[in-house]
């Protein structure tokens, strides 16, 4: 196995590693290692490109995951969906960066006619237009 560019003991690799297990709440830097390894760095700049998706990708976990908390107004489900969005949409272009692709996307199923994300959350997920469960 060859040695990668995350194999090197030095101080900016070192940090690097802390820093993203700190910014991703990652248990160890072992853990940090496995993942930015997954990206293949070659040098420092796409060490840090790769520490940067790490982070954004454990960000937009957790606030997916607070989208989702019952009680929310329609209004704060859509501010913290969009908020993954933009998100998803800033770690897709540092993978690009890093010229790495993303598995294709699921194929989503049309309807026969557009209706807006807020009636959809309306119809199907809140008691009275204030809730959503």
């Amino acid at each position: 196995m060859s040695k990668s560019f995350l194999d090197d003991d030095t101080p900016f690799m070192n940090e690097l590693l802390r820093t993203t297990a700190a910014a991703a709440n990652l248990p160890d830097i072992q853990t940090a290692r496995a993942l930015l390894t997954a990206y293949e760095p070659r040098d420092a700049v796409e060490a840090m490109l790769a520490a940067q998706v790490v982070a954004e990708q454990a960000a937009l976990l957790v606030i997916a995951k607070a989208a989702a908390e019952p009680g929310l107004s329609v209004d704060e489900v859509l501010r913290r969906t969009d908020a993954v969005i933009r998100l998803d949409k800033k770690i897709r272009s540092a993978q690009r960066k890093l010229g790495r692709k993303q598995p294709p996307q699921a194929q989503v199923p049309t309807t026969d006619r557009a209706v807006p994300l807020d009636e959809r959350l309306k119809a199907h997920f809140v008691d009275g237009g204030n809730t959503v469960h």
